[in-house]
């Protein structure tokens, strides 16, 4: 666990890495590349050379596997990934450093990380227990009416529709006018760590206006 870790908070990955850690074929990850669904930090490509991606990447590339293999192709999956509400909370707070470790603690020079949490604040990262379903706290996405993309944050809220098909479902309209914009840090950061994760509504804005 520990040099997983250390591993992962060097940032960078491999399209090795991103292939096997989301499902991904060589194939598809590289027509996301070629399509602009996922944007790597090198293009470093041909014999000898190593593409990069980082944590951000990484994590919406396994959102896209799961919503390809759910059936939807991966043009399409790369669109209603990338323009997801609340992406911030997924890709950046949402983190095995912040959900295992001191983050603010010094490193300990032996391991490489800061300390260990004396109790995690989710066990969603544990290498000793399978990933599972919980209706508590997982999103969903859905698809309502054969047209409208919605974001299900918890089965105790009504769901966050963020747009919609057109061109018999080729292409994708984005509703929610504040992807990619909201960045974490300072008062915001703070907010969302003493927040639980089916109250993410209660600090950022609801759907606004169409774009």
């Amino acid at each position: 666990m520990t040099n997983l870790l250390r591993l992962y908070r060097q940032g960078v990955f491999t399209d090795h890495d991103v292939t096997r850690c989301t499902g991904l074929s060589v194939r598809a990850w590289r027509e996301l590349i070629k399509i602009g669904a996922v944007r790597t930090i090198t293009e470093r490509r041909g014999p000898g050379r190593i593409r990069l991606c980082d944590a951000t990447t990484l994590k919406r590339a396994a959102v896209i596997s799961a919503l390809n293999r759910a059936g939807l192709s991966l043009a399409m999956a790369g669109r209603i990934a990338y323009f997801m509400p609340r992406a911030e909370l997924l890709y950046h707070v949402w983190d095995p450093s912040w959900m295992l470790l001191q983050t603010g603690a010094e490193v300990n020079p032996e391991t490489g990380l800061p300390p260990y949490l004396k109790k995690p604040k989710f066990d969603w990262f544990d290498p000793d227990r399978p990933a599972s379903a919980d209706p508590k706290l997982d999103w969903l996405i859905e698809i309502y009416e054969l047209r409208f993309i919605g974001l299900l944050f918890s089965t105790e809220h009504p769901p966050l529709v963020y747009g919609e098909l057109h061109n018999e479902g080729t292409s994708f309209i984005s509703w929610y006018p504040f992807h990619e914009l909201c960045h974490l840090g300072g008062p915001v950061e703070k907010i969302a760590e003493t927040l639980a994760p089916y109250k993410i509504g209660d600090f950022f804005p609801k759907l606004a206006k169409s774009v």
